[in-house]
């Protein structure tokens, strides 16, 4: 509006709004009837004709749109149904678990209870920060690892358990699943007593922990066929705010005897650590048992990146691993530890190399690991946590800054 004279400045800021509106409608109409003069009878018709077929086609599309939503809504709460009574069938007590359900499916009636988060790790490693991410900082929800354990009566469930199934946890950077564990039955994991421990390979963007974080356990072991597929952990658990920074469990009790245990810890002011491994040199050792670890010194618990010799073969051709857990949090004024480690036992481990990056709040770091023969890449991709969820930030702090 600087180009504007000021003599066009005055006269539209003395016009109203309303008088602007119509003078341009009246203008428009005009224009319009000198656009109709010109046309003959003929054209005119022919015009009026196609203008309806349009509007009719619309009408119809619309109407198509709608009976498929309402088809769906209708195929929606069938299914919701059918889930419901499978959960009553064979969860021992889900009580909680459908009351939490139910009330987050009336509470965002726009979503779909099973929605995986939308927000993915590695946001702001090199985007602009919007500044209530940039002044404020995030604390974070640390997962370690989580156990299955089961009874010793012979109406338990015994080992070994083909397990899949949803691990998830909903903070309140969103409300949606930010997967922890997630398999399906094609794909489901074989447990046995010597090995209990779920694989996870999430979260897949840090858990903020700014507010209440519910921790929810749907998982099922399977049958001879799906009709004996059966639910033994149906549970939620809250993880609330303020917290204790201590290493702590939270438990969820199942049927049958069973019982899930997931290891978490509460760290303050952190930042996301997305951790990848390659192989850049070398040829990987044939037979190598181990696993890569991430940690933080004076931390107890360690973040299980990816494990050989359990999972099957975990080196692409193009020498990336896969089944790889990425994420991790580290607090802003300390530092992460990835750990090469070799088995020397049933449960023990040695450490064959580490290395150890300074957290940033952005950027990336690199390193590199001697395993054997060959050496392991590390790439670190820094980024900040959003502290909260966008709908309860002001306008004014969701503009962009850099650091």
């Amino acid at each position: 509006m600087e180009n504007l004279s000021e003599e066009f400045l005055l006269l539209w800021k003395e016009t109203p709004p309303e008088q602007k509106h119509e003078e341009e409608n009246r203008e428009r109409e005009e224009e319009q009837k000198k656009i109709r003069a010109r046309w003959k009878p003929s054209e005119l018709k022919l015009h009026m004709e196609i203008t309806l077929l349009i509007k009719r086609k619309k009408m119809l599309e619309l109407e198509e749109l709608y009976a498929k939503k309402r088809a769906q809504k209708k195929a929606g709460e069938k299914a919701h149904n059918e889930l419901m009574e499978c959960y009553r069938k064979y969860a021992a007590d889900c009580t909680s678990y459908l009351m939490f359900r139910e009330g987050w499916i009336e509470m965002h009636p726009r979503l779909q209870f099973e929605d995986i988060t939308t927000i993915w790790a590695m946001t702001y490693t090199n985007l602009p920060v919007p500044k209530y991410v940039y002044y404020c900082s995030s604390d974070s929800l640390q997962v370690y690892h989580a156990k299955i354990m089961v009874g010793t009566t012979p109406a338990d469930l015994q080992w070994p358990l083909q397990v899949f199934g949803v691990v998830a946890a909903r903070d309140n950077i969103d409300s949606m699943r930010n997967m922890i564990f997630n398999r399906d039955r094609d794909d489901c994991q074989t447990l046995t007593k010597e090995e209990p421990y779920l694989t996870l390979t999430g979260p897949t963007r840090a858990v903020g922990l700014n507010g209440l974080v519910t921790i929810e356990a749907e998982l099922k072991v399977k049958g001879a066929d799906k009709s004996k597929d059966e639910y033994f952990i149906l549970e939620t658990s809250i993880v609330a705010c303020p917290y204790a920074t201590d290493y702590r469990r939270a438990w969820f009790t199942g049927a049958h005897g069973s019982r899930l245990e997931i290891s978490i810890e509460g760290l303050r002011s952190c930042v996301e650590a997305t951790v990848f491994l390659r192989v850049i040199d070398g040829t990987w050792p044939a037979g190598f048992r181990g696993r890569f670890v991430a940690s933080i010194p004076e931390v107890p618990g360690e973040v299980l990146l990816v494990a050989f010799g359990r999972d099957g073969e975990s080196i692409r051709g193009d020498g990336n691993m896969t089944h790889l857990r990425h994420v991790v949090s580290v607090e802003q004024s300390g530092e992460l530890i990835v750990s090469a480690q070799a088995l020397d036992g049933p449960t023990v481990h040695r450490v064959v190399d580490r290395v150890q990056f300074k957290a940033k709040k952005a950027g990336r770091s690199f390193g590199s690991l001697g395993v054997g023969s060959c050496r392991v890449g590390v790439l670190v991709a820094w980024s900040r946590i959003r502290p909260r969820c966008n709908d309860g930030v002001p306008a004014e702090l969701q503009q962009l800054c850099h650091d």
